[in-house]
């Protein structure tokens, strides 16, 4: 017994947080974001574009790799990685409520959404953070869990 708990105290010392390499962090959560919190713009994006083209079909492909490279642009011009790590877990929550309001609201955000956002008074937004926001696992699974890593 004391053989196995010798190993198991061995085996538990030298395991040790995984360490993230600065290209490594920053292809993941470039990936995570273009893959994970882009759902919902890409299945409206989906509605209105006509696919019996196919340079259609190759646009709405392309997507996801120009929303990937330009992640990684805006991330690696980050090279602080302190500054990265609060850049990117900010752009997880944001993401995340993002994609809350385009899923159950069936919206796209664009710039005159933004303008609206920031001539918002409290109390309108206060209207549109309701319990089923938080409660329904938004805040969690698309930020709070992805960007646990980042500090």
């Amino acid at each position: 017994m004391s053989l196995f708990i010798e190993i198991a105290m061995k085996i538990r010392f030298t395991l040790s947080r995984p360490e993230w390499t600065s290209i490594g962090y920053v292809l993941f959560f470039s990936a995570f974001i273009t893959l994970v919190q882009n759902v919902a713009y890409y299945r409206q994006t989906m509605h209105l574009l006509d696919f019996s083209q196919r340079a259609t079909l190759l646009f709405f492909l392309s997507m996801p790799l120009v929303i990937f490279a330009v992640l990684n642009i805006v991330f690696t011009l980050f090279a602080i990685p302190y500054l990265r790590q609060w850049a990117i877990a900010a752009l997880l929550i944001a993401g995340a409520s993002v994609q809350y309001f385009m899923l159950n609201y069936s919206i796209i955000i664009d710039s005159t959404m933004i303008q609206n956002v920031m001539e918002t008074n409290v109390s309108e937004s206060v209207d549109l953070l309701t319990p089923r926001n938080w409660h329904s696992g938004y805040c969690c699974s698309g930020s709070c869990l992805p960007a646990s890593p980042c500090g």
